[in-house]
């Protein structure tokens, strides 16, 4: 089992063709199950079995809630803190994710940016530097903007906002559905905030 810790859905659906042992391991819903954990720290089957939900997650490129974010939570205990919010609070789920990303931000100046639904990369750190903290950001701050503005808390907050929005949508597909998605259109993604 401990090559499973390797391999990703694909390519251990792959190895099942070498033997019946791989094919039996490959096919073992127990295998699956800790696969899907694992890899996307998921614990609820979104199709008929482990196998096939293992291959969907996958595909759909779906985060690793089990991940840790810059403040050593993981991307699951930020979703269970989220939804302790009661929903009557219009948006404070939204607001929550927010405000804990910019209590994170290695420079006060950069909080006068709107900047919860970026994905780090070069443009956005120069935007930050011209417009808001107006000198070279040090490398210790860099590192930090970019444990900060992670992918994986781009998708969360799509997701939340988007089950905000409509209530009757599930937060996991929309966690799935926003995984899906190439880091630049999620970087093209807008939303109407507030």
């Amino acid at each position: 089992m401990l090559f499973t810790m390797f391999l990703d859905s694909i390519e251990l659906s792959k190895i099942a063709c070498v033997s019946r042992y791989f094919n039996w391991f490959s096919n073992n819903e127990v295998i699956r199950y800790y696969l899907v954990f694992m890899h996307f720290g998921v614990e609820v089957k979104c199709c008929d079995t482990w196998l096939e939900t293992s291959i969907v997650l996958n595909v759909d490129n779906m985060i690793n809630l089990n991940s840790k974010w810059i403040n050593s939570m993981t991307y699951k205990e930020i979703m269970i803190e989220v939804y302790k919010i009661p929903t009557s609070r219009y948006f404070y789920r939204v607001r929550y994710l927010r405000e804990l990303q910019e209590r994170y931000y290695p420079c006060e100046e950069a909080r006068e940016g709107h900047y919860w639904t970026s994905i780090y990369d070069k443009d956005l750190m120069n935007e930050i530097e011209e417009t808001h903290v107006k000198r070279k950001l040090t490398q210790k701050e860099l590192d930090a903007f970019k444990r900060v503005f992670t992918r994986e808390f781009l998708v969360m907050y799509y997701s939340v906002f988007i089950c905000e929005k409509d209530k009757s949508l599930k937060l996991f597909n929309q966690l799935r559905f926003f995984s899906s998605l190439d880091s630049e259109i999620l970087k093209l993604a807008t939303v109407e905030f507030f």
